[in-house]
């Protein structure tokens, strides 16, 4: 015959109530700029901070205007461009400075192209009106125009 033996079950673990503590939190990369936005219980974002993760609490910055300088969250700069640019068939729209981005030109012809930082002049050979749509980070992104007339 077999004998039963009670043992003392152990006390179940109460949850952390941080897991049921909701708070908004940014997810930034090594540049600062912001990735993922959201809200989660404050004790798995603590986690995921433990593991290396980059993310502040209880903020939800704008990702368009403001970036992680590393310290505190701060505007970001807003490039001093022309907004509208003209240039005639075959000629260039007149150079400015223009800091190392990518630029997408979408038009009658569309292109990207990687500028490597300094003055900038563009034309084509067709015309059209042309969106060009920029970002030099932690700049603000920009948009510029350029008409090609005929």
């Amino acid at each position: 015959m077999s004998e039963i033996i009670d043992l003392p079950m152990p006390a179940a673990a109460e949850p952390d109530p941080r897991l049921f503590q909701i708070v908004p939190f940014m997810k930034y990369d090594q540049g600062g700029r912001f990735t993922e936005d959201g809200k989660m219980g404050l004790a798995i974002i603590e986690a995921q901070q433990r593991a290396g993760e980059r993310i502040l609490i209880n903020v939800l910055p704008d990702r368009d205007t403001e970036w992680f300088d590393g310290t505190v969250i701060v505007p970001r700069p807003v490039l001093d461009l022309p907004a509208a640019l003209e240039a005639p068939v075959g000629g260039e729209a007149p150079a400015f400075e223009l800091p190392a981005c990518t630029l997408r030109f979408d038009g009658p012809v569309s292109v990207e192209y990687e500028h490597p930082g300094g003055p900038f002049s563009v034309g084509f050979t067709i015309p059209g009106t042309y969106t060009i749509k920029g970002e030099a980070f932690p700049a603000q992104a920009f948009t510029l125009t350029l008409t090609v007339t005929a």
